[in-house]
């Protein structure tokens, strides 16, 4: 499993386990179906863009950043 895939993986539990959560506390109105859908998928698509596999040694990035 490559790190996109786990990444992925870790995103969609987030965003059901929110929606489940939802359900169980009984959300009933539209506004509380965005405000739980925007705690589900905010925090993700965050996630998602910030944390990216490391291409590039240590190294290389610390001699490109000097320079």
């Amino acid at each position: 499993m490559t790190f996109d895939q786990k990444k992925l993986a870790l995103m969609l539990a987030w965003v059901v386990t929110v929606l489940l959560c939802g359900a169980i506390v009984s959300v009933t109105s539209g506004a509380g179906w965005i405000a739980v859908l925007g705690l589900a998928l905010v925090p993700a698509a965050v996630v998602y863009r910030l944390f990216t596999d490391s291409a590039q040694p240590v190294r290389t990035r610390i001699h490109r950043a000097h320079r």
